[in-house]
């Protein structure tokens, strides 16, 4: 059978790999190269070239199985890895990673604004698993404002959040389904949001990079 596949992003790629062993498949790519969001870019550096990726390129063992079968069957290592979340912007700093990396800027200790962004992130952590956990389907503007979250946490938070999980537009996002969110960072574990499953990997061949 010809089988075409519109997308040579993971979805696509995969799709391919399993059909074509017994079918005709062709994989049509708008862009130059395959992969998707997920891309090596080289940046040069006074040390020499450093091999940047791209895209979101973290997995955990709970939620990712047919994932890790993959990686397994293609022969891609893993290795341990840190699933944190940081914003830097300017003058504005912060990071998942302990009181020190969220404190990174001493002034935010005494920031009104800055620590009602930090207690709203156990709220708005209450409030995704009400969410997954009901039928309701809420884009995201609306769901925050039932929420009444701070303006620093949506802007801080949330908006760099989204737009890092589906490497969207931050002024295109706003009608997406606030559940997509909230599961995309259970799924991966994204402590900064959800509160997800340890156990974070990522995954690379050695020696390998994915190449326009």
């Amino acid at each position: 059978m010809k089988v075409a596949i519109v997308g040579g992003g993971v979805s696509g790629l995969v799709a391919a790999h399993l059909l074509h062993p017994e079918h005709d498949v062709t994989v049509f790519e708008a862009a130059a190269y395959a992969g998707g969001h997920t891309n090596t870019v080289e940046v040069r550096t006074p040390r020499g070239p450093l091999a940047i990726d791209t895209g979101f390129i973290v997995f955990n063992d709970r939620n990712y199985p047919r994932f890790q079968a993959l990686l397994a069957e293609l022969g891609v290592a893993s290795q341990p890895s840190e699933m944190s979340f940081g914003v830097s912007d300017g003058d504005f700093e912060y990071a998942s990673t302990s009181a020190n990396g969220l404190y990174a800027k001493r002034s935010h200790l005494l920031s009104p604004a800055f620590q009602r962004m930090v207690a709203d992130v156990p709220r708005f952590q209450r409030h995704a698993r009400e969410l997954l956990s009901s039928a309701s389907e809420p884009s995201l503007r609306e769901w925050l404002a039932m929420l009444g979250l701070s303006d620093a946490f949506v802007e801080r938070v949330i908006v760099p959040q989204a737009a890092a999980v589906w490497s969207a537009d931050p002024d295109q996002m706003w009608t997406f389904p606030a559940r997509f969110l909230v599961d995309s960072s259970t799924t991966t574990g994204c402590s900064a949001c959800a509160g997800g499953p340890a156990g974070a990997r990522s995954a690379a061949a050695p020696g390998a990079t994915s190449r326009r």
